[in-house]
């Protein structure tokens, strides 16, 4: 187990015990040891589990948009290693995480969303 996995996994603990604040401190640190050692095997992980705590944060009151964004992050650090996540890409197609229309930033939800051409 490396570092980032073990504060991965602490984070994750500490949200279930509803120790939000902990635990998004534990995944900033995960973060940063991500960039300090190069070290991306953990990254989508990291993203999963910062989204978890976002959502468990918007329950009391908070704008889910920002663990969407984490979400979508992780699905594509784990697919562009041809991974699968723990929780998958079928969370979104699921209907589990809101859609993007209704956890945008009030400021972005009524722009047009970007078409890409491959």
């Amino acid at each position: 187990m490396t570092f980032t996995s073990w504060l991965t996994n602490v984070a994750e603990l500490l949200g279930m015990s509803r120790q939000i604040a902990a635990g998004l401190d534990l995944i900033a640190d995960a973060s940063a040891q991500i960039e300090l050692t190069g070290e991306r095997f953990w990254e989508a992980e990291v993203w999963r589990v910062r989204g978890d705590l976002l959502l468990l944060r918007e329950q009391q009151g908070n704008n889910s948009w920002e663990a969407e964004t984490c979400y979508r992050k992780a699905i594509e650090i784990a697919q562009a290693r041809n991974a699968k996540s723990k929780f998958g890409s079928t969370l979104i197609g699921n209907g589990q995480i809101p859609s993007r229309s209704s956890t945008q930033k009030p400021e972005t939800r009524n722009q047009r969303p970007r078409t890409i051409h491959t």
